[in-house]
């Protein structure tokens, strides 16, 4: 018998292709997606963030970067 380095013969098992069944191929299918759509979601929710809290830094009052100690310039600067 072949010797495999550990841990090797467990995924060349699972690496060789089952024939899928329609509906296994529609349940992974769905739920590629909604990883996407959660994935998505995300990125959007930070953007959204990362908008307000530039908007915020140029009102200077982020207090995001505030409790950064962000560059004291901006608190120094009248605004």
């Amino acid at each position: 018998m072949l010797e495999y380095p550990r841990g090797q013969r467990k995924t060349l098992k699972l690496n060789k292709r089952r024939k899928m069944s329609f509906l296994d191929q529609r349940k992974a299918l769905r739920a590629k997606q909604n990883c996407m759509r959660r994935f998505l979601v995300e990125w959007n929710y930070q953007m959204r963030m990362a908008v307000v809290c530039s908007w915020w830094t140029s009102r200077k009052k982020c207090w995001m970067m505030r409790h950064r100690g962000a560059r004291r310039s901006v608190w120094s600067e009248k605004g």
